[in-house]
């Protein structure tokens, strides 16, 4: 697929048994997209969109739809399955991690410091950094409703009425996926040592309720003497990719750009 192509985020082939979807396999540079807790790869799609200059991949993260059958896994898990990813579709590639997919992407960046260029996380929390406010333990015996009351929570109650049954069905077997990741949200021990990380990276966070604990995490992060600087995004909420793409793009065009000025 060449630059010339429809925008078009498409299902590739697997890699170790992750869903892998590719837009523009033949441009200059990569980025590869890793994304939160009840999420999914196709909903970097708007993002692809807009970076038509770019080779943007992106994957289902283990227990999430396309990865499902491999099931929920630890954090090293994720992490050495995007080292696999960037290895596989995209050596070098810059990594956009958006909440915890950017908790993925710093830990896969200690383990892994020559397979990427550089990492951006939108809103990622670091347990063992900064506890997340006001959270509470899944519950492992509802991972359905888990899933919901998380989608509710954290989208709106209105958004999962308008789901259709199998759209609402395919949530609910993401469940033991998401009560994995919470559980690893709610684990205060640190798996690598963060101030290690070499690899540049950019921690940027919105507005919203949350603001002031990603402002405070992201300090945090700057103090461990690792490679990171920040940046507050005014205006957007925690699905930056979701409902302003557009600004997603420009901060990642400002970070593998940085002599270009991104207002």
């Amino acid at each position: 697929m060449d630059a010339t192509a429809a925008a078009r985020l498409g299902r590739t082939d697997d890699v170790d048994g992750l869903a892998v979807y590719e837009m523009y396999r033949g441009a200059a540079r990569s980025v590869v997209c890793v994304h939160g807790g009840l999420d999914r790869a196709t909903s970097f799609s708007r993002l692809a969109r807009r970076l038509p200059d770019t080779h943007l991949v992106a994957y289902d993260r283990r227990g999430y739809q396309g990865s499902r059958p491999l099931g929920p896994g630890t954090l090293l898990d994720h992490a050495t399955d995007l080292a696999h990813v960037v290895a596989e579709r995209a050596p070098g590639a810059v990594v956009l991690g958006h909440s915890f997919g950017g908790l993925v992407a710093l830990v896969a960046g200690v383990l892994n410091p020559g397979q990427f260029t550089g990492i951006v996380c939108y809103e990622s929390p670091v347990p063992w950094l900064v506890p997340r406010p006001h959270s509470s333990a899944p519950d492992p015996s509802d991972p359905a409703g888990e899933a919901e009351r998380f989608f509710q929570r954290v989208v709106s109650k209105e958004a999962w009425q308008r789901l259709r049954p199998d759209e609402r069905e395919s949530r609910h077997l993401d469940g033991p996926a998401l009560v994995s990741d919470l559980l690893i949200l709610g684990d205060s021990r640190p798996p690598v040592d963060l101030a290690t990380l070499r690899i540049p990276a950019l921690y940027a966070f919105g507005d919203g309720p949350a603001e002031r604990y990603y402002e405070r995490l992201a300090t945090e992060l700057e103090a461990t003497g690792a490679n990171v600087r920040h940046r507050h995004v005014p205006g957007v909420g925690h699905g930056i990719h979701l409902s302003h793409p557009q600004m997603l793009a420009d901060l990642l065009r400002g970070y593998l750009d940085p002599q270009v000025t991104v207002v």
